[in-house]
């Protein structure tokens, strides 16, 4: 019978996700503990990015990723521990598009132990 093991739900282990910053380590939130907006950012950017074909000309994944810059800053200020801490991660970033695309992703792609996976059936 096809069954889903949950029980690691009951004490998730939390791998903390850090961005090494020019005067030091800013830890983000785990995607699980991300507020309601950085879940939906993220829901929001990796459809996009999935949805981007890499054999596509150059204008089209240019306005695919300009259509996702605002879910990349609320992803990356909604996975920070603070506003704080937002406002300096975000400072060091600036206009840099190619830095902020590839923080989000890693950040989406981390691999997250005791996340839902199916059971072996009985």
């Amino acid at each position: 019978m096809p069954r889903i093991d949950l029980t690691h739900l009951a004490q998730p282990k939390l791998d903390p996700f850090i961005v090494e910053l020019p005067d030091g380590e800013l830890t983000l939130r785990p995607i699980v503990a991300l507020p309601t907006e950085g879940q939906t950012a993220m829901l929001r950017l990796s459809g996009k990015l999935a949805k981007m074909d890499t054999d596509s000309d150059l204008s089209a994944m240019a306005d695919a990723l300009a259509d996702a810059l605002d879910d990349i800053d609320t992803l990356l200020k909604a996975a920070c521990p603070s506003k704080t801490a937002a406002n300096k991660l975000m400072k060091v970033l600036g206009g840099n598009l190619m830095a902020k695309i590839q923080v989000a992703v890693a950040y989406i792609a981390q691999d997250q132990s005791g996340e839902a996976s199916p059971s072996a059936s009985s």
